[in-house]
């Protein structure tokens, strides 16, 4: 199954809706903004369908929350995948449940979480859960929260990148995905996460 339908959503303090998956998709939801928010997701997903959401969190000084529950129904699956980055006594929680319940067969539920924590006063939370009733499915998940790859860094140093340029070389392959998406909303939102980015890059906030 292919995904025929991209929805971008934007987090800009609070936001709480529910979709009924009537045709496999992807969702692109982004909170660059400077605020705190909260974001409670639900998604029903009908069968024979997938759904992919990709989830872009850059905080800076906020307490940010996101809960993202997913129901599935027969022969439906779904691939949650969170990039986020927390700087300067940002507080970041992600919690992701998916609900496969006993009479779902041959569901497909899989969760990967990737936070970078750019000074020791960030903080990042998740949790990636699975409610499992029946037993004909494949599930995984998968979270690494931590530093960026000294070695990577050094790497780019070495090829005479400055530790700022060669930091946001980094940190701009996290989001590859909704940067070679040409939808007008896609371009814009990468704008957001760019200018976010650098921001967070600012001497300010440097270890």
């Amino acid at each position: 199954m292919q995904s025929t339908l991209i929805n971008f959503v934007e987090i800009t303090s609070k936001l709480k809706q529910q979709w009924d998956i009537k045709q496999s998709c992807e969702f692109i939801v982004v909170d660059t903004q400077n605020k705190d928010s909260v974001a409670d997701l639900q998604f029903n997903v009908k069968p024979q369908l997938q759904l992919n959401i990709y989830v872009y969190v850059l905080n800076d000084n906020r307490d940010k929350q996101f809960n993202i529950h997913i129901n599935h129904q027969n022969n439906s699956k779904s691939e949650v995948v969170v990039k986020t980055l927390g700087a300067h006594r940002s507080h970041t929680h992600i919690n992701i449940v998916s609900l496969i319940e006993k009479d779902a067969l041959h569901v497909t539920s899989n969760e990967s979480i990737d936070g970078i924590l750019l000074d020791d006063t960030a903080e990042i939370k998740v949790l990636p859960s699975m409610l499992i009733d029946g037993n004909s499915m494949k599930a995984s998940h998968s979270v690494n929260i931590g530093n960026i790859n000294p070695e990577q860094l050094f790497y780019l140093m070495s090829r005479s990148c400055s530790k700022n340029e060669a930091t946001k070389i980094l940190l701009n392959a996290m989001f590859h995905k909704i940067k070679s998406n040409e939808h007008k909303s896609a371009i814009r939102l990468y704008n957001n996460i760019n200018e976010a980015l650098n921001k967070l890059l600012e001497p300010t906030h440097a270890n």
